[in-house]
């Protein structure tokens, strides 16, 4: 197959134009482009095919990139540029961002009783609780060792409350098993709202966030705050109000 390409190569290494010489034998130019066609179609299909499968290996190393490893949710990586992005929409006419902390109530105790192993199957366990009952548009990541931030877009402050209580308890129906009997966990959930992208940047709507999450560790656990902040200047960007309520 590769014969009739070699010979046209020489000849034109050797200065010599090929076409005379096929012009006194058409049956060698017919072989000559058979040949050649099916040369050029084989190397076009195994590059095609290598190009297909090194395009799949870069996506999945994106995915990678991207995904905590231990939970299968997206990353702190992936969550910050998703909520630079949320803001960003914000800012173009978009009603208004809720950012949500999750955070598993007395995990250190479990892994101490129960083992680092039973630890990460109660992590895995809630991630994908969380998962189940997400709504579209709305990112779910981890962010730390037992924290999973949330994305809530559009949401108001009842909304952002209901959305948070719809995480609690989705947390709270997951459960670890390990021989000999299993284990559940509760949370606490933090929650900012914001109104307006001015002023407002990924790292300050997260420590709002987390201020959202002490309160509600502070009043017991297992519940959910969504609460404002003022801007330096005073005047609020944010919703005005606190929603604190205790687990049903």
């Amino acid at each position: 197959m590769l014969t009739p390409l070699g010979w046209l190569v020489v000849q034109l290494l050797r200065g010599i134009s090929p076409l005379a010489e096929i012009a006194h034998d058409p049956p060698f130019w017919a072989y000559l482009l058979a040949a050649a066609t099916l040369a050029m179609t084989t190397f076009g299909w195994v590059l095609g095919g290598q190009e297909d499968r090194l395009l799949d290996l870069n996506r999945q190393l994106d995915r990678l990139t991207i995904t905590d490893p231990l939970t299968g949710l997206r990353n702190r990586r992936y969550f910050m540029q998703r909520l630079e992005d949320a803001i960003a929409q914000l800012g173009r006419g978009g009603e208004s961002l809720a950012v949500a902390i999750v955070d598993l109530d007395r995990f250190k105790h479990i892994n101490d009783r129960h083992g680092h192993l039973v630890g990460d199957r109660l992590l895995r366990a809630a991630a994908q609780s969380m998962r189940r009952v997400a709504r579209k548009g709305e990112v779910i990541a981890r962010i730390g060792g037992e924290e999973f931030g949330v994305i809530l877009p559009n949401a108001d402050a009842e909304g952002a409350y209901r959305a948070a209580e719809r995480l609690r308890q989705a947390v709270h129906r997951s459960v670890a098993r390990f021989p000999g009997g299993k284990v559940r966990v509760t949370a606490s959930v933090g929650v900012i709202l914001a109104l307006s992208s001015e002023g407002a940047t990924p790292s300050r709507l997260l420590l709002a966030a987390d201020r959202a999450l002490y309160a509600a560790k502070h009043a017991g656990r297992d519940r959910a705050v969504v609460r404002c902040i003022p801007r330096a200047d005073g005047r609020r960007i944010f919703a005005s109000g606190e929603y604190l309520a205790p687990s049903a």
